[in-house]
């Protein structure tokens, strides 16, 4: 899920918070949280906002930009009109305040969805059935099985993902933050 990095305090030692943005449009605030969920409907007139759309399956986040917005995007103004977001971009509002979005995912223990064909797991090798709890890796988007009987995400003998360098651990984080920008 795409999230906002958020600073959750000034000065040394920077505090950041990742927000998570599971609904479709948010709008920008003055104040902390600095982003609120758009209500359906009646909050969809003036000012900026953050909007999600899913097209074959996949996630696109877009800044909408009214004519009286003033936003910058990796220092550019984000001026009337429409731009689309891409992972690490800055966002800056125009009190200053700095939200960084991010498409950075982590990885989950969800029911597999199912899929056209058959998909193996990437350490065992064997089919993962639909419903079955599983791991989309969100470093290749290998699956891999996660249940008693087959805890392939989380072998025992393995701190990562059988294809790539991605934590398979319980307490993962993110491996970027702004910190330190």
């Amino acid at each position: 899920m795409a999230h906002l990095w958020i600073q959750a305090s000034a000065g040394p030692g920077q505090g950041w918070a990742a927000v998570p943005l599971a609904g479709w449009a948010y709008r920008f605030m003055a104040t902390a949280p600095y982003v609120r969920r758009a209500a359906t409907g009646s909050d969809s007139a003036g000012g900026e906002m953050l909007v999600r759309i899913v097209r074959d399956s996949v996630e696109h986040w877009f800044l909408l930009v009214p004519p009286q917005g003033r936003l910058w995007v990796n220092g550019q103004p984000a001026s009337l009109g429409v731009r689309a977001l891409a992972d690490r971009d800055e966002i800056r509002l125009r009190h200053g305040q700095r939200l960084y979005f991010s498409i950075e995912r982590l990885p989950q223990i969800a029911p597999f969805p199912g899929a056209e064909r058959e998909v193996p797991c990437g350490r065992c090798r064997k089919p993962i059935k639909e419903g079955t709890s599983a791991v989309l890796c969100p470093g290749c988007g290998t699956w891999c099985h996660q249940t008693e009987e087959l805890p392939c995400w989380r072998y025992k003998d393995s701190s990562h993902c059988p294809v790539c360098n991605q934590s398979n651990g319980v307490e993962v984080d993110y491996r970027w933050s702004p910190v330190g920008l």
